[in-house]
C-alpha cells in the first residue's frame, strides 16, 4: 500500500537498515522466533521508517511496532538543503494512515506519553529507533533506550552525520557522550547518518577507577580480593608518588654503605702527606740533609 508521504529522509539509508536488522544472525534467533519481534519508534514523523519496518522486518504476526512521538513539529523542514512545507495536520494524517495500514500490529501511545514512564517497565523491545532533535534528547532517549532494550536489541539513533559541523544543537554531541559511557554494555554495528548499535548480553569487565587505588587494610580488618588489593596499594598515590625533583635529588645522595666506606678510607692525598713527613723525619735523624 501507497501512502503520501511527502518528505525521503530514510530511503537512501536503506541498504544499512537492512546489512543490520536483516543480518540473518540477528533476525533468526530461536527467541525472536518464539515471541515475535517488538520494535519502539521514539519519533516517527509521516511513518515512513515505521513502514518500511512493518513491510521487510516486523512481518510475522507475533511482531508489533510501537510509536511514541509527541507530534511536535515545524510546518518547514529541510530536505537535502531545500525547505520543504509541510504542516503538522497533513504530517499526522499521514501517520494515522500508516498506522491503520498496519493494524493491529502497530500502535501510538498518547502524546503525553514520555520515554521515562516506559523505562519503568523495563526491557520490552528489540529495536529502538530514536529521532534525536538536539544533544540533550539524544542523551536522554539513548539511556532510556538501554532500559527498554532487551540483550541483544538494536538501538538506532538518527542524525548521527546531520551536519558538517556539530555543536550541541546537533545530536551527534550527546550520541557520542551515550558511545562513551555505555562502551561496556553495546557495541557499535554500523554507523553514518544513522548509527545501530547492539546491547552486548553480558556487559565487559568492569576496570577500577584511578582514584579508587586504596592501601592495604591492617591485619585486624577484613582483607579484600588479593589481586584487586594488591593491584591498588601498588598503583602509585599523587601524593606518594616521586616529583622530578626528588628523584634527582635521591640519586645524588649517598647511600649508607658508601658513607661508611668514605669514612674508613683515607683521602689518598693524606697517605701521600703522612708518608713524605715519615721520609724526611728519617734522613733528619740519620744526619742527612734536610
Amino acid at each position: 500500500m501507497s501512502h503520501p508521504f511527502k518528505v525521503d529522509w530514510f530511503s537512501e539509508h536503506i541498504s544499512a537498515w537492512e546489512s543490520v536488522l536483516l543480518d540473518p544472525k540477528w533476525r533468526n534467533k530461536a527467541m525472536y522466533k518464539k515471541n515475535g519481534l517488538h520494535a519502539l519508534l521514539v519519533g516517527a514523523y509521516e511513518g515512513r521508517v515505521l513502514h518500511w519496518l512493518m513491510e521487510n522486518v516486523l512481518t510475522s504476526d507475533k511482531d508489533t511496532a510501537s510509536v511514541l512521538d509527541p507530534m511536535e513539529y515545524k510546518a518547514c523542514v529541510s530536505e537535502r538543503g531545500r525547505g520543504v512545507w509541510n504542516p503538522l495536520d497533513r504530517v499526522r494524517d499521514t501517520l494515522v494512515g500508516v498506522l491503520r495500514a498496519h493494524q493491529p500490529r502497530a500502535s501510538m501511545f498518547t502524546p503525553d506519553t514520555r520515554l521515562s514512564d516506559l523505562a519503568v517497565d523495563g526491557a520490552a523491545y528489540d529495536v529502538v529507533y530514536v529521532d534525536a532533535h538536539d544533544s540533550v534528547h539524544a542523551l536522554e532517549c539513548s539511556v532510556h533506550a538501554m532500559r527498554l532494550l532487551r540483550p541483544g536489541g538494536i538501538l538506532v539513533l538518527q542524525n548521527y552525520t546531520h551536519n558538517q559541523e556539530h555543536d550541541t544543537n546537533c545530536p551527534r554531541v550527546g550520541i557520542d557522550a551515550f558511545l562513551a559511557t555505555y562502551v561496556r554494555y553495546i557495541t557499535v554495528t554500523r554507523n553514518g547518518f544513522h548509527t545501530f548499535v547492539q546491547k552486548r548480553t553480558q556487559a565487559l569487565p568492569r576496570r577500577n577507577c584511578h582514584s579508587e587505588y586504596y592501601p592495604l587494610p591492617k591485619t585486624d580488618e577484613p582483607v579484600c580480593d588479593q589481586q584487586s588489593t594488591q593491584t591498588r596499594a601498588n598503583a602509585p598515590t599523587r601524593a606518594n608518588a616521586p616529583t622530578r625533583a626528588n628523584a634527582q635529588m635521591s640519586a645524588n645522595a649517598p647511600t649508607r654503605a658508601n658513607t661508611q666506606m668514605s669514612a674508613r678510607a683515607p683521602a689518598a692525598h693524606t697517605t701521600r702527606t703522612f708518608r713524605a713527613t715519615r721520609n724526611k723525619t728519617a734522613t733528619a735523624t740519620s744526619g742527612g740533609p734536610v
